[in-house]
Protein backbone atom coordinates (compact mmCIF):
# COMPACT_ATOMS: atom_id res chain seq x y z
CA UNK A 1 0.00 0.00 0.00
CA UNK A 2 1.24 3.52 -0.67
CA UNK A 3 2.70 5.48 2.23
CA UNK A 4 2.45 8.99 0.84
CA UNK A 5 0.65 10.84 3.62
CA UNK A 6 3.78 12.48 5.06
CA UNK A 7 5.53 13.18 1.78
CA UNK A 8 5.94 16.87 0.92
CA UNK A 9 3.98 16.29 -2.29
CA UNK A 10 0.92 15.20 -0.34
CA UNK A 11 1.28 17.59 2.60
CA UNK A 12 1.38 20.43 0.09
CA UNK A 13 -1.96 19.33 -1.34
CA UNK A 14 -3.64 19.58 2.06
CA UNK A 15 -1.85 22.82 2.94
CA UNK A 16 -2.83 24.51 -0.31
CA UNK A 17 -6.47 23.48 -0.03
CA UNK A 18 -6.60 24.87 3.52
CA UNK A 19 -4.68 28.06 2.68
CA UNK A 20 -7.02 28.62 -0.21
CA UNK A 21 -7.11 31.08 -2.98
CA UNK A 22 -9.45 33.81 -3.99
CA UNK A 23 -12.17 33.92 -1.34
CA UNK A 24 -10.76 31.45 1.20
CA UNK A 25 -10.08 27.72 1.39
CA UNK A 26 -10.42 25.74 -1.82
CA UNK A 27 -13.36 23.38 -2.11
CA UNK A 28 -16.05 22.68 0.43
CA UNK A 29 -15.32 21.84 4.05
CA UNK A 30 -16.57 18.30 3.37
CA UNK A 31 -14.23 17.98 0.37
CA UNK A 32 -11.21 19.13 2.41
CA UNK A 33 -12.16 16.89 5.34
CA UNK A 34 -12.29 13.88 3.03
CA UNK A 35 -8.76 14.60 1.85
CA UNK A 36 -7.50 15.38 5.36
CA UNK A 37 -7.57 11.81 6.61
CA UNK A 38 -4.91 9.25 5.71
CA UNK A 39 -5.97 6.58 3.23
CA UNK A 40 -3.51 4.05 4.68
CA UNK A 41 -3.11 3.45 8.40
CA UNK A 42 0.20 3.42 10.24
CA UNK A 43 2.03 0.06 10.37
CA UNK A 44 1.39 -0.28 14.13
CA UNK A 45 -2.36 0.03 13.52
CA UNK A 46 -2.28 -2.87 11.06
CA UNK A 47 -0.20 -4.87 13.51
CA UNK A 48 -2.76 -4.27 16.27
CA UNK A 49 -5.56 -5.33 13.95
CA UNK A 50 -3.89 -8.40 12.44
CA UNK A 51 -1.71 -9.78 15.25
CA UNK A 52 -4.59 -11.17 17.38
CA UNK A 53 -5.99 -12.90 14.28
CA UNK A 54 -2.73 -14.24 12.87
CA UNK A 55 -0.18 -16.87 13.73
CA UNK A 56 2.59 -14.72 12.28
CA UNK A 57 2.74 -11.30 10.78
CA UNK A 58 5.51 -9.51 8.91
CA UNK A 59 5.19 -5.80 8.22
CA UNK A 60 7.75 -3.67 6.44
CA UNK A 61 8.05 -0.66 4.23
CA UNK A 62 10.33 0.01 1.31
CA UNK A 63 11.20 3.29 -0.33
CA UNK A 64 11.85 3.26 -4.05
CA UNK A 65 13.31 6.35 -5.66
CA UNK A 66 11.62 7.16 -8.93
CA UNK A 67 13.90 9.03 -11.31
CA UNK A 68 11.62 11.56 -12.99
CA UNK A 69 12.38 13.87 -15.89
CA UNK A 70 10.61 16.60 -17.77
CA UNK A 71 8.82 19.80 -16.94
CA UNK A 72 7.21 19.64 -13.46
CA UNK A 73 7.94 15.91 -13.14
CA UNK A 74 6.54 15.42 -9.62
CA UNK A 75 3.34 17.23 -10.57
CA UNK A 76 2.91 14.95 -13.57
CA UNK A 77 3.61 11.87 -11.42
CA UNK A 78 1.13 12.86 -8.69
CA UNK A 79 -1.56 13.73 -11.25
CA UNK A 80 -1.90 10.01 -11.93
CA UNK A 81 -2.68 9.08 -8.32
CA UNK A 82 -2.94 11.30 -5.25
CA UNK A 83 -3.96 14.45 -7.08
CA UNK A 84 -6.90 12.90 -8.91
CA UNK A 85 -9.51 13.57 -6.19
CA UNK A 86 -8.43 17.22 -6.06
CA UNK A 87 -8.56 17.67 -9.81
CA UNK A 88 -12.03 16.14 -9.96
CA UNK A 89 -13.29 17.94 -6.85
CA UNK A 90 -12.47 21.55 -7.70
CA UNK A 91 -14.23 23.68 -10.27
CA UNK A 92 -12.01 24.71 -13.22
CA UNK A 93 -11.11 28.20 -11.94
CA UNK A 94 -10.07 26.94 -8.51
CA UNK A 95 -8.31 23.95 -10.08
CA UNK A 96 -6.16 26.23 -12.22
CA UNK A 97 -5.28 28.39 -9.21
CA UNK A 98 -4.44 25.29 -7.16
CA UNK A 99 -2.28 23.74 -9.90
CA UNK A 100 -0.25 26.92 -10.41
CA UNK A 101 0.50 27.25 -6.70
CA UNK A 102 1.12 23.53 -6.29
CA UNK A 103 3.54 23.46 -9.21
CA UNK A 104 5.59 26.29 -7.67
CA UNK A 105 5.77 24.60 -4.27
CA UNK A 106 6.69 21.23 -5.73
CA UNK A 107 9.61 22.80 -7.59
CA UNK A 108 10.98 24.01 -4.23
CA UNK A 109 10.27 20.74 -2.39
CA UNK A 110 11.73 18.56 -5.18
CA UNK A 111 14.45 20.48 -6.98
CA UNK A 112 15.85 18.87 -10.07
CA UNK A 113 19.39 17.62 -10.18
CA UNK A 114 22.16 18.88 -12.45
CA UNK A 115 21.29 16.17 -14.98
CA UNK A 116 17.67 17.40 -15.21
CA UNK A 117 16.15 14.52 -13.27
CA UNK A 118 14.25 14.65 -10.00
CA UNK A 119 14.28 11.90 -7.40
CA UNK A 120 10.82 11.18 -5.97
CA UNK A 121 10.40 8.77 -3.03
CA UNK A 122 7.82 6.08 -3.65
CA UNK A 123 7.26 4.37 -0.29
CA UNK A 124 5.17 1.22 0.02
CA UNK A 125 3.90 -0.73 3.03
CA UNK A 126 3.89 -4.52 2.81
CA UNK A 127 2.28 -7.10 5.07
CA UNK A 128 2.14 -10.87 5.14
CA UNK A 129 -0.06 -12.48 7.78
CA UNK A 130 -0.63 -16.19 8.21
CA UNK A 131 -3.61 -17.55 10.07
Amino acid sequence: MPLRWDLPSHRLIRDLLAAGGPGGPLGSAEFRAGLARPRVARPDEYDSLLAPRSRTIDIWHTEYLQVLAGDAPVLEWVKGTGLRPVLHGLDPELRDHFLAAYRERLAVAYPGGPDGTTLYPFTRLFMVATV
